[in-house]
């Protein structure tokens, strides 16, 4: 099973509860003496590792043997880039819809980019907008809704709040907009592809 790790926390003395989002849904498991300076599984107990593993079938399952697959160190070396990274951690972990490994998948392409140095940003922007169909809501950038005005120029007048500090201006919502439409993969034409059936 292959999942991306959005929680870890502490069990006892030497464990740690590690949740994760998988193919198949949210998944937790126990890491037995996770926390010991040696073990051999310290490694695998870390935030936003994306990983192999296999687990047993007990009520409290525990971890029996993993691969990592990605680290996403360059994330995890960026407060910018973690922060943002979290965002996209926290509307994963709140997925109920039942297309799990497209919306894995999606969500690993789009932390790839961003450890590979693209606008952190950006591609939050685009995995925000996205996730809306995940959660029920449809919105079609290039549709009148009010007025003749798109979404695209709702966006650009309005101020979009990205944290709890920063209020980003028209400007730069309309550089996210262009960055968003000018990928093929993720069109604005036809957003919701990747989670097409």
């Amino acid at each position: 099973m292959e999942g991306l790790i959005y929680k870890v926390l502490d069990y006892k003395e030497s464990s740690n509860l590690v949740y994760l989002y998988t193919d198949f849904g949210l998944d937790s498991l126990l890491v037995r003496g996770a926390k010991k300076y040696k073990s051999e599984n310290l490694s695998f107990c870390e935030y936003l590792n994306y990983v192999s593993y296999t687990k047993t079938n007990n009520t409290l399952p525990s971890l029996i043997d993993y691969k990592i697959i990605n680290r996403f160190i360059n994330i995890k070396n960026s407060i910018t880039k973690l922060k943002y990274a979290s965002i996209i951690t926290e509307v994963l972990r709140q997925v109920l819809d039942q297309r799990h490994s497209r919306i894995l998948n999606f969500t690993i392409k789009i932390l790839e980019k961003m450890e590979a140095n693209d606008d952190p940003i950006s591609l939050t922007f685009i995995y925000l907008v996205k996730m809306l169909k995940v959660f029920g809501i449809l919105p079609d950038l290039n549709k009148p809704v009010s007025n003749d005005q798109n979404f695209n120029d709702i966006f650009i007048k309005a101020y979009y709040t990205l944290d709890y500090d920063i209020v980003v201006d028209s400007i730069y919502i309309k550089k996210i907009i262009d960055y968003y439409n000018k990928y093929e993969a993720i069109n604005c034409f036809n957003i919701y592809k990747i989670l097409e059936v």
